[in-house]
């Protein structure tokens, strides 16, 4: 929905696995570690994922790319801002609307794997490992692992209203069988709006959004060792001569390629038995006071709290790895609480051809975020892959938890002369605590011009030139999107260590494993933009020429040491 709505935009897909996620940057990558993912702002509210939001919830989009316009959106805008408007309940006679799809995936694949004979031969060129003759093709890989995927979709929404209260309420399924055997995906989703007017001075909003999805066989595609390329790519180095069960253990996967290291595709599958389960509930309050036909006070408090359980199982019998591990499973689950309060003041006014608006307002997010890990080994049977039937709980099991906060101001003031001459600036204060005191307050500023000659008097007998606009926009834009820990040194138990010559005895000691830095601050994005807006014979046909220069300081960057130093990670 977002490719080709405007240009800057590139939007790609990592991977070909059911439910898997876009990845969107607005003008490149302006960051090496911090995140270069545009901010999302959902109905005003700021977020990094719409993954919980159906596409059918969606009433407009609109794409923030220079500073001066993206800006008020302070600290997490350097990246720019996809301004999400979701639907509303309308005055009128109550709607129901239902959007089925259904669809087929297929793999186009060319790739002709060699046959048995054709394998030998190479073998016996190779001259490492020695094949039995007369071996014949048994299994068919591709067979194997392929199907025909599925997509489905169904979407149900209903609307009403009046005067003084309308509401909307939609709800819906997801659901994706991959490719690749053993791979899904799959989403419930439900949403909410409520919009009342109390008073002819006083509007009250209510939504909720609730998602719950879950992707079953995440990671197919990545492998080790020989079998770097993971599933798929064993589905072409495989050989054809082998079957796919052992002879003489029949619950275990075939090992026995006469001295050739691979592993096949469905023991690379069995070894990513992996489910990764999430759900989500976003609720937002608002209140929205009309003081003067031209002051308005909006104050609104937001709830977003998330959860997830990944899980993974190693069977101890059907596949090498988990018999030389003896099984395995772990279990991870992490929790996040984001609490957001906005309250803003809104003055338009105009006198004859001048308008003003203007803006001020204040925004405090906080986030609490917690995980839990745990892994064990040693299973006596595939049967219960849980761990409690788990003989072995390891060592590097492990519980964390973090706290953020950001504190915001901001303020905007636009003029409009007779609708052709624009002037915007803004200016926002943003105070996280990712860094420590004397760098954790930034101060982001922007302008821009804008000047509409389609509206000048000596454009007027220009008919088929509906609109011209000639604009250039400079801004200061800030990005704090690092681990919420970068600044802390990281201490790692389960050291021993013994103090003196011919002490023997050994005590509990930890270690830094990981150096932090109180100096890090903002990451800084200077951003120069000109451009020049068309629009011919009634806007049927736009175009838009645009110039931008972007810079980025004090980038937030980990830097490589040497490991003699003793730590895991980069500072």
């Amino acid at each position: 929905a977002i490719q080709g709505k405007a240009a800057g935009i590139t939007v790609s897909q990592p991977n070909g696995a059911p439910g898997a996620g876009t990845t969107i940057r607005v003008r490149g990558t302006t960051s090496l570690n911090a995140s270069n993912s545009p901010l999302y702002v959902v109905d005003g509210v700021p977020m990094t994922d719409i993954q919980f939001l159906s596409a059918d919830d969606i009433e407009s989009l609109q794409i923030l790319k220079d500073a001066s316009s993206a800006a008020i959106y302070g600290s997490r805008a350097a990246n720019g801002v996809i301004l999400i408007t979701t639907k509303q309940g309308k005055n009128g006679v109550a709607k129901v609307a239902l959007n089925a799809h259904y669809s087929f995936n297929v793999v186009r694949d060319n790739q002709t794997p060699l046959n048995a004979k054709e394998y030998k031969d190479l073998m016996d060129e190779i001259g490492l490992v020695k094949l039995p003759d007369n071996l014949t093709d048994v299994t068919d890989w591709k067979d194997e692992v392929y199907r025909t995927g599925a997509v489905q979709d169904y979407q149900l929404s209903i609307t009403n209203g009046n005067d003084k209260l309308r509401y909307f309420i939609s709800g819906g399924y997801t659901g994706e069988t991959g490719v690749i055997k053993a791979s899904s995906f799959r989403r419930y989703n439900f949403r909410a709006a409520v919009e009342n007017d109390i008073k002819p001075w006083l509007r009250l909003n209510a939504s909720v959004a609730y998602s719950d999805y879950q992707w079953n066989g995440t990671g197919i595609i990545s492998g080790t060792g020989s079998n770097r390329g993971g599933v798929i790519t064993s589905i072409i180095n495989t050989p054809t001569y082998a079957p796919v069960w052992d002879a003489e253990n029949p619950s275990r996967y075939n090992t026995n390629f006469y001295g050739v290291n691979i592993t096949s595709p469905l023991e690379n599958i069995e070894r990513t038995n992996n489910k990764s389960a999430h759900n989500r509930i976003i609720a937002t309050g608002k209140a929205i006071f009309k003081i003067l036909p031209t002051l308005k006070y909006t104050s609104s408090l937001t709830l977003d709290r998330g959860q997830g359980v990944i899980t993974a199982f190693l069977d101890p019998d059907k596949t090498l790895e988990g018999r030389n591990q003896f099984g395995t499973a772990s279990d991870a689950r992490d929790f996040n609480s984001l609490l957001i309060f906005d309250n803003v003041l809104n003055w338009n006014q105009k006198f004859g051809r001048h308008g003003f608006d203007g803006m001020v307002g204040t925004s405090w997010t906080g986030s609490k975020w917690s995980k839990n890990e745990i892994s064990g080994s040693h299973f006596a049977t595939g049967d219960f892959p849980t761990l409690n039937a788990a003989n072995k709980i390891n060592q590097g099991s492990y519980s964390r938890r973090s706290e953020w906060a950001i504190m915001s101001y901001f303020a905007r003031l636009q003029y409009n002369y007779n609708d052709t001459y624009l002037l915007t600036a803004n200016l926002r204060a943003d105070g996280s605590s990712m860094f420590a005191k004397g760098n954790r307050w930034g101060v982001f500023p922007s302008v821009s011009l804008g000047w509409r000659f389609s509206n000048e008097k000596f454009m007027r007998n220009v008919k088929w030139l509906s609109n011209g606009k000639f604009r250039v926009g400079w801004g200061l834009l800030g990005n704090n999107r690092i681990d919420v820990l970068s600044r802390y040194t990281y201490l790692t138990s389960g050291f021993n260590y013994s103090y003196g010559l011919g002490n023997e005895t050994m005590w509990e000691g930890s270690t830094a494993t990981v150096l932090g830095n109180n100096d890090i601050k903002w990451e800084k994005s200077r951003n120069l933009n000109i451009g020049v807006d068309l629009g011919f014979f009634n806007n049927r046909l736009t175009a838009t020429i645009e110039y931008y220069n972007r810079l980025t300081t004090d980038m937030l960057l980990r830097v490589p040491t040497v490991s003699s130093a003793g730590l895991n990670s980069s500072p």
